[in-house]
């Protein structure tokens, strides 16, 4: 338990040589996963540690399906949906989808396959967050999964935890070409927040004013 606690922590903190010694003393630590459920991996991956996520992977003897869509392994995500078609739709330990995640981290060709295998895009995480596969494509600023998932009818004007629109999170960013093609595929621009913030309030909030000509 103690040493997984301290893999926990150099993966957090960015310890490459931590983490390789503590996995050459056990290998199987690679496998660990935290109190929650999750996968020092997808860990890993959260705090976008790509040098962690490969030398996890170095050590991992195989991994699932919201990891392999986590890290745009697209041919393995092929196979293991050929296995159980069915877990397509699953929720992670932390109540992601695999399109979720594959959305998140700005893996297109993961979400073009997942999608094409049947994914609901327009299902939201099972936790507080309660966010869509667009909403997390639209935080990380992805102009080409966006597309994708309006291309195959997902719910632009879809509310978030605290009613945040994917619309709210662009103008939030002040990411201009994300604002127009929400806008475009009817994103209500009057939409509120709980807190009645909308997404002109958002972006100026930021001091994005350029973006005052859409958002009236």
């Amino acid at each position: 338990m103690e040493a997984t606690a301290e893999l926990i922590k150099a993966i957090e903190t960015n310890q490459k040589k931590t983490v390789e010694l503590l996995i050459s003393l056990s290998p199987e630590l690679a496998s660990s996963t935290l109190s929650s459920g999750l996968s020092t991996l997808l860990l890993a991956s959260y705090y976008r540690h790509q040098e962690m996520v490969d030398l996890l992977l170095k050590n991992l003897v195989q991994i699932d399906l919201h990891e392999a869509s986590a890290i745009g392994q697209t041919g393995l995500v092929d196979e293991l949906l050929d296995c159980n078609p069915f877990s397509v739709d699953a929720f992670s330990a932390d109540g992601f989808t695999p399109l979720g995640y594959a959305c998140y981290f700005n893996h297109y060709d993961t979400a073009k396959l997942l999608i094409h295998c049947g994914a609901d895009v327009n299902l939201a995480s099972d936790n507080d967050f309660k966010v869509a596969p667009i909403h997390s494509a639209v935080a990380c600023n992805s102009v080409e999964i966006t597309n994708l998932l309006i291309s195959n009818n997902a719910n632009v004007n879809v509310m978030q935890a605290l009613g945040a629109t994917p619309l709210h999170t662009a103008a939030h960013n002040g990411n201009h070409q994300l604002v127009s093609i929400l806008l475009k595929a009817g994103a209500d621009k009057h939409a509120r927040m709980n807190d009645g913030r909308t997404p002109l309030e958002m972006a100026l909030e930021k001091k994005y004013k350029e973006l005052e000509t859409f958002l009236v």
